[in-house]
């Protein structure tokens, strides 16, 4: 031990040298036994590092040398360090939570940051440059499963097929009405409860984004901040410069893209880089009622996007999620929209079987799954056809909540969208809200109680689970989101929410036949056993005893050994005249004091074999060496009998009538510390 802290000799496997001290894996204690003032460490998995000991250790007897301060420098940064990776580990976590919550990506000055190194780093580039390879970053990370460089982004050729952006033979199914003519009450009983679709007009005039909303006047004044166009397959948003977008938008070789890049984001209020966008424009009357807005704008779920795209962009079939309706303002271009009222029994694997081809992106679903729910085979599976419509500029889309719905760009559009929940269709957001996102219902309850009674009221009268709830369906994406984009809190709340659904639907199959039946059968086997006297070990209540006070049994067996390890003494005199040969009696007689020390810790659930006695060692010799196996518990003391091998001292005296004399000689003959310590042993 010694040659190996002075770096003679190599550490022992697993473990590593850090300035002379020997250095184990993390979580290990060092046992120290101190002969001729060495300190002999024995290393037992479950307690602090051999390190820290070490330097106590030599603080005790010398004053501390530049080798322990290198160490403790060394530890104390080591320990620095792994604080700083779970730290990050941490923020990490709340980042990518938070991403997914509103949209928002890691945090912006550490972002502005890592662009400005790329910038640095790419100096040698030219503008142009430097935006493409941002390009194919933000593709690469938006669907890593499509190679760049091998043009699988334009695989399938949908920028030469006319067809796939035609609306010949399209009907227009969806009714249009005008904000000036129609009422806010008109609109509510009309369309708001019964949850029908319309397109609404005149409803945009006097917008300042009417005129400024272009992609010219856009890069002039958001050139430089990034707008979300994405999401990694970590969660986390993949931004872009407004300028790189802007070149994306009017390239012509991008423009071949099948599903290209757009801009879906959802924090462009509440930035400072974007925020001037809320100012030029104004949520329609029809809309100005949502409930949601008492639970706080931290703890709301997204609810407003600006969304900027090519043509064969889009979003794929989905629902909104928490029973939210939605309304689209087109401020440029066209939008197409496939729609399908809530049906019992029409679900989502319905709208997206596998085995088809859909990889997700709207253009595919509009040009794969699309023409069967047209098909004879749709209608006669008894579900409802799709409601089509085209949405022009300055054009208003209302979806109501619980529709499906599809949307693809026909050419470069712009837009802003916003989620909303009023009071009519409150009873069934309160449901969806309650069971998907208990937390933030409870919070949204306890504003409702102060500032809307009524609706509380309504709250606090509805059903957990009943008829009018048991074919409610939503989301996990938002609205009009991307086709790549989804939410992992949606997600977890559907999950959570399919389970509760489970345990539901398991606890009405035990009805109360079912309960009585089997407390019937209950008392009958008791019964039978009263009957036969069965008190032993075969009935069922003895049986559970027996399994319970076994696993209680091996579980404090394991406690009490749980970690086995070797324990190696060096017996080394002050010099070479005072050592005196080992003979088996001594070693016989160290080894019993060993054992009895070790079973004074914890008792190992089998005796351990005694080892067999060394060969004498020649006189003049530094001392002997040998090797009890033993097992302790880390970290814990307990009182028990001695070992069964050395059961009595009486038994052992028997058969070994020298050994305490031989002990105390050997006492006698030994440096004072070293006899001290063996004498403490015994």
């Amino acid at each position: 031990a010694r040659r190996r802290r002075t770096g003679a000799l190599p550490p022992p496997r697993g473990c590593s040298l850090v300035r002379g001290v020997s250095r184990a894996p993390s979580m290990t204690t060092s046992v120290h036994i101190t002969f001729d003032d060495e300190a002999v460490p024995t290393y037992v998995k479950g307690a602090p590092s051999p390190a820290a000991a070490a330097a106590e250790g030599a603080s005790k007897k010398n004053p501390p040398s530049e080798s322990s301060a290198d160490a403790d420098a060394i530890a104390a940064k080591i320990a620095a360090a792994d604080a700083s990776a779970s730290r990050r580990e941490k923020d990490g976590k709340h980042d990518k939570k938070k991403s997914n919550a509103d949209g928002g990506g890691r945090d912006d000055d550490a972002k502005e940051k890592e662009d400005a190194a790329d910038d640095k780093k790419d100096a040698k580039l030219s503008p142009l440059e430097r935006c493409e390879k941002r390009i194919r970053h933000a593709k690469r990370a938006t669907r890593s499963e499509l190679s760049v460089s091998g043009g699988e982004w334009q695989k399938n050729g949908y920028y030469l097929d006319a067809s796939v952006l035609s609306t010949a033979n399209l009907g227009d199914d969806v009714p249009r009405i005008s904000a000036r003519e129609v009422s806010k009450q008109e609109f509510i009983e009309r369309f708001e409860k019964p949850r029908l679709p319309c397109i609404i007009t005149e409803a945009m005039d006097g917008w300042r984004a009417n005129e400024t909303w272009t992609i010219d006047a856009l890069k002039e004044k958001f050139g430089s901040h990034r707008f979300k166009v994405g999401s990694d397959d970590d969660g986390y948003a993949v931004r872009l410069k407004f300028s790189h977008i802007h070149h994306y938008l009017t390239d012509e070789t991008h423009a071949k893209d099948d599903s290209p890049l757009y801009i879906f984001d959802g924090s462009f209020g509440d930035k400072e880089g974007s925020m001037p966008l809320l100012d030029d424009y104004a949520v329609p009357e029809y809309f100005a009622e949502d409930l949601f807005q008492h639970v706080g704008e931290k703890r709301r779920p997204p609810y407003r996007w600006v969304v900027i795209g090519p043509p064969r962009s889009g979003s794929s079939v989905h629902v909104d999620p928490l029973a939210t309706s939605a309304w689209n303002a087109l401020i440029s271009g066209h939008k197409r929209w496939c729609l399908f009222p809530p049906t019992p029994g029409l679900e989502k694997a319905h709208l997206k079987p596998k085995g088809i081809g859909l990889d997700g992106e709207s253009v595919t679903w509009f040009n794969k799954m699309y023409p069967r729910t047209r098909g004879a085979a749709w209608r006669d599976a008894g579900r409802p056809p799709p409601m089509d419509a085209v949405q022009r500029p300055g054009e208003i889309m209302y979806v109501p909540d619980g529709w499906w719905h599809a949307v693809l760009n026909l050419d470069h559009t712009v837009a802003v969208t916003q989620n909303v929940v009023t009071t009519s269709r409150f009873a069934k957001a309160w449901r969806m809200t309650k069971r998907g996102r208990p937390k933030m219902s409870a919070k949204w309850l306890e504003k409702l109680r102060l500032r809307r009674p009524d609706l509380a009221a309504v709250a606090d009268a509805q059903p957990r689970r009943g008829e009018e709830s048991a074919h409610e369906v939503t989301s996990s994406s938002s609205s009009s989101s991307s086709s790549t984009e989804t939410s992992t809190d949606d997600e977890a709340e559907k999950r959570e929410e399919e389970k509760k659904e489970a345990r539901e639907r398991a606890r009405a199959a035990v009805n109360d036949d079912t309960l009585r039946r089997m407390a019937a059968e209950r008392r009958e086997r008791c019964g039978a056993g009263a009957e036969r006297g069965e008190r032993g070990p075969g009935s069922p209540s003895e049986r559970s005893k027996s399994k319970s006070s076994k696993s209680k049994s091996e579980s404090k067996s394991k406690s009490k050994s749980s970690v086995a390890f070797t324990v190696v003494t060096v017996f080394s005199g002050s010099d070479a005249s005072a050592s005196r040969p080992a003979t088996s009696a001594s070693a016989a007689s160290a080894s019993r004091l060993f054992s009895s020390a070790a079973t004074d810790v914890t008792s190992p659930p089998r005796p351990p074999p005694t080892p067999p006695a060394p060969p004498p060692s020649p006189r003049g010799s530094r001392g002997s060496i040998f090797s009890v196996r033993t097992s302790i518990a880390p970290l814990s003391v307990h009182t028990t009998s001695p070992s069964p091998a050395f059961s009595s001292d009486a038994s052992y005296a028997s058969t070994h009538p020298d050994a305490a004399p031989r002990i105390e000689s050997q006492c006698a003959g030994m440096a004072p510390r070293r006899a001290k310590t063996l004498g403490a042993l015994a």
